[in-house]
């Protein structure tokens, strides 16, 4: 079985072409998700650079044929739990259906979180950009979800081993919490973030951002992400962090987002309007797990 190794700004992911090859059954893709995405289990081709949470990809991702869709993209994390939406998968999706001729340079696809736009801005072989819509940003404490107050909640403390930290939550498909801080790459990503993805007010676990304001036009990102640890880059939470910054009267409707894999554009013209993600998705290596005895499939 083939996959499709591929980069969204850091972002790594491992994608089965569905159109091409037919998936194992839903009950076997947790575990399948699990040992893809472990490190040793990548051929070495020197592509693959070590990376901070342990994996050589943080998630498997379906793409498959969807009627009324360019396709459908299905999305499992790295400890092999489903997730709702992934911006910087949905651009790596968005590549491969353009570079194989299921779709044209605009088109829709189906995710869990709903329907997504999608716009190929550049192509090439290897890295192309694009532009996705990531719908609006949902701030119903019941929809997010979590127990904090607030419509949207905005900075409610959390204790954290007797520390508070403020943080404001957003869905973007999926759940976020943003805290403000003043340098991110002091802050104790790994340990804080575990314990606020898992607090008791996220009853479906959360995202976990930690940003700085650069300038009213640029934040510093660094992130933790629900089943996977922290990650290279997140397109919702580089979303979520803009809408937060915006609705705080931190910075401008239009943001770059700097995280350790590069740099997000991020769009959020107003309030009742959707969010657009601009950045680049790249292939990095064609994997054919076939002979590989140790994946059931």
């Amino acid at each position: 079985m083939e996959f499709v190794l591929m980069d969204g700004t850091g972002n790594r992911f491992l994608v089965l072409d569905a159109f091409r090859h037919a998936p194992p059954a839903d009950e076997a893709l947790p575990s399948l998700a699990r040992d893809l995405c472990r490190r040793e289990r990548l051929p070495q081709t020197g592509s693959v650079s070590d990376r901070s949470n342990g994996s050589c990809a943080d998630g498997l991702l379906i793409a498959e044929p969807a009627k009324g869709y360019a396709g459908r993209m299905r999305v499992y994390n790295a400890d092999g739990s489903i997730a709702e939406m992934c911006g910087n998968g949905l651009r790596c999706v968005g590549k491969l259906l353009f570079d194989r001729g299921h779709a044209g340079e605009r088109f829709v696809v189906a995710t869990d979180a709903g329907p997504r736009d999608v716009e190929v801005l550049s192509a090439s072989d290897e890295t192309s950009d694009l532009r996705i819509g990531l719908g609006k940003p949902v701030f119903d404490p019941a929809l997010i979800p979590t127990t904090l107050s607030g419509t949207p909640p905005i900075e409610q403390p959390i204790d954290i081993d007797g520390e508070s930290w403020l943080v404001t939550c957003v869905s973007m498909g999926n759940p976020h919490a943003v805290t403000f801080i003043a340098d991110p790459e002091i802050a104790p990503v790994e340990g804080v973030g575990r314990m606020i993805e898992r607090h008791a007010v996220f009853p479906h676990r959360t995202n976990v951002e930690f940003a700085s304001i650069v300038s009213p036009a640029a934040i510093r990102l660094r992130v933790w992400e629900r089943g996977v640890g922290e990650a290279a880059a997140c397109g919702t939470g580089a979303a979520a962090t803009a809408v937060a910054a915006i609705l705080t009267g931190r910075t401008q409707r239009d943001v770059t987002i700097h995280l350790r894999g590069g740099d997000l554009q991020i769009s959020w013209p107003s309030d009742d309007a959707e969010v657009s993600l601009t950045g680049p998705a790249k292939i990095v290596d064609v994997v054919n797990w076939a002979s590989r005895d140790s994946i059931r499939v």
